[in-house]
């Protein structure tokens, strides 16, 4: 998952931290705290939490620029995968 933070210009920018929240906590990020890189872009992972049912989740992202605080949100479909084996 990745998120560009832009100023008010529309200029990215570097070195500001980007949150990575789950509302439902059905899934799980690499890092929850994410500074971003030159081109304005914080990336972290996003996986279902271990046994998580087909169930939905909204992840919740925020960072600031100067006294201007950003969020945004983002709704997810977790789908639980079947396994199952053969034997004869």
């Amino acid at each position: 998952l990745t998120a560009t933070v832009r100023n008010a210009a529309g200029a990215v920018v570097s070195g500001q931290v980007v949150r990575f929240a789950s509302a439902n906590g059905r899934v799980a990020f690499g890092s929850t705290s994410v500074l971003t890189n030159a081109s304005g872009v914080a990336t972290t992972t996003v996986t279902p939490v271990e046994n998580a049912p087909t169930s939905a989740d909204v992840i919740q992202i925020d960072s600031s620029v100067g006294a201007q605080s950003v969020s945004a949100t983002l709704s997810v479909q977790i789908v639980a995968e079947s396994h199952s084996v053969d034997v004869t």
